[in-house]
């Protein structure tokens, strides 16, 4: 069965997504390699992976996308539900304008965070949903 084809942002994500759960998969091993004693032998690391980023994350570091995820203005559950919306008002025949996805998410914004929403001035800047999620 034939599909969509995929755009460059959602490749890239998926990419990045398993480039992420394969260094906690080496992270899980690096840390099991160094539970050995002293006198066994213990394998180092590889030069498939950066070593540094390795051991940055093997001694409780975080990764580049959760540490930007902390700077997301929605959490994931406003995303899906925002995504939702969308959708909804796409099955009944309204298609969401930027405009509209904007006020969207300003309100949910306004709701979770309050007084500390100042965000760009009037909340989220207006080419917000072409750069980020919703590619």
């Amino acid at each position: 069965m034939t599909g969509k084809a995929k755009s460059l942002a959602q490749k890239t994500r998926e990419a990045r997504e398993a480039h992420d759960l394969l260094m906690a998969r080496a992270i899980a091993l690096y840390q099991q390699e160094q539970q050995k004693p002293v006198h066994e032998k213990r394998k180092g690391l590889r030069t498939i992976l950066n070593h540094n980023t390795l051991r940055n994350l093997a001694n409780g570091g975080r990764s580049k996308a959760d540490f930007n995820a902390t700077k997301a203005w929605l959490t994931q559950a406003e995303e899906k539900n925002i995504v939702g919306i969308v959708k909804e008002y796409g099955e009944w025949g309204f298609p969401v304008t930027h405009r509209r996805l904007k006020e969207l998410v300003d309100e949910v914004c306004r709701t979770r965070l309050g007084d500390k929403f100042l965000g760009p001035p009037l909340g989220i800047k207006t080419g917000w949903c072409s750069q980020s999620y919703f590619k």
